[in-house]
């Protein structure tokens, strides 16, 4: 990912708050949806270890927009969902959708927190400060560059220059929130490959294991 001009991609986050309802933490759109990191069966062989969060849990169950990982009766054999960081099929997959619904798909702004200890090499990035949540790394470039690690982690927070749409969610967090218009938000829910739950702006963001 690129820092080089990179005053738009700092602005895309400047009201971004992790405290308080979707749309303050993604901005006003027409429709929201979450999106479910998967669990992984050790067991299972290689492309078939993915487990939803209603097929983890035993009897496989209904989940919710509302629902967190630690409400679930969850198969022991399971690795849990990744936190603070997307699945790399999930980030794959959204990319691919997300980059067909902005018309700059080569120039979107990535936030990566500082703190995590896989995270390097930021020295040159702008960082800036949310909240509770200080040390907040902001690089640009685009929207294939959020579904490899680039720095330890993928990032959390992705936002197209041309604003058509908002992913993100907590740095501890084992999903992400998509703003966007309701033709992007229908493609992500009807996808088969994504456990998704329609979402309310007005929802209060889901803590998920929140820390400090």
């Amino acid at each position: 990912m690129s820092t080089v001009d990179s005053s738009w991609a700092v602005g895309s986050f400047s009201d971004i708050n992790f405290d308080g309802t979707l749309h303050d933490l993604l901005g006003d759109f027409e429709s929201y949806i979450r999106v479910f990191n998967p669990a992984h069966d050790p067991t299972a062989p290689p492309g078939a270890d993915s487990r939803s969060w209603a097929r983890a849990s035993i009897p496989a169950t209904v989940v919710t927009v509302d629902t967190q990982w630690n409400d679930l009766q969850v198969d022991p054999v399971l690795d849990a969902p990744t936190m603070g960081d997307l699945d790399t099929d999930v980030a794959v997959r959204l990319a691919s959708i997300l980059g067909g619904h902005t018309t700059t798909p080569d120039e979107c702004a990535f936030l990566l927190w500082t703190g995590y200890a896989e995270v390097d090499s930021l020295e040159s990035a702008p960082v800036i400060r949310a909240g509770y949540r200080t040390d907040l790394a902001v690089f640009s470039g685009p929207i294939t560059a959020a579904v490899q690690p680039q720095h330890g982690r993928r990032p959390m927070n992705w936002r197209p220059r041309d604003r058509a749409w908002a992913l993100g969610n907590d740095i501890y967090a084992r999903s992400v929130y998509i703003g966007a218009d309701s033709a992007t938000v229908r493609a992500i829910h009807e996808s088969p490959h994504l456990e998704t739950a329609l979402a309310s702006g007005s929802a209060i963001l889901t803590p998920e294991d929140r820390r400090g």
